[in-house]
């Protein structure tokens, strides 16, 4: 039954799921039938860190990105993890060149500016480089969503960055 799962899921956060066998199961839910088994998976995610989460939670978004309650339950979730998630979800095509997939990697892109962590930005570099020359107004949104919110440290550091399409990008801006 999905109220159990869901129920499961609940409880699963206040565990602080240390277990690596439910954290399997958690993930595996990732597949379930039910979309509100897979949405309240993607909050119940943001309670731990873990490498694997964010694949999971990268998988949920390409599954289930075109629903925006899925996004935000994803966004609200990546309180640490956004540069992995930024990568995964920035080198895979199909989510990159879709309408959902433009949209979140920029509220991405912004939430990591916002946030401020220095340990993110490296990951959103990297994906950022993935992105093929050919889709260079969807690289500048995301730089331009990246810097709207961004500290002037975060700012400074960004500007000093040496790498190819990064630096060009950042002076079109």
């Amino acid at each position: 039954d999905p109220r159990v799962r869901i129920q499961a899921l609940r409880l699963a956060e206040h565990v602080k799921v240390s277990s690596p066998p439910i954290r399997a199961k958690m993930y595996a839910l990732a597949q379930d039938d039910n979309l509100h088994v897979r949405y309240q998976l993607a909050f119940s995610l943001g309670s731990f860190s873990a490498t694997r989460r964010n694949q999971v939670l990268a998988g949920i978004l390409i599954a289930d990105g075109a629903n925006q309650w899925m996004r935000l339950a994803v966004l609200t979730s990546l309180g640490s993890g956004a540069g992995d998630v930024f990568t995964h979800l920035a080198t895979t095509e199909k989510f990159r060149k879709s309408a959902h997939g433009k949209a979140f990697l920029e509220q991405l892109a912004a939430q990591i500016g916002r946030a401020g962590k220095q340990y993110e930005i490296a990951p959103l570099l990297k994906g950022l480089k993935a992105i093929p020359q050919k889709e260079n107004k969807l690289a500048q949104s995301i730089v331009r969503g990246l810097l709207s919110h961004a500290s002037s440290s975060l700012r400074k550091t960004l500007s000093s960055t040496k790498s190819g399409q990064v630096e060009k990008l950042l002076q079109k801006l």
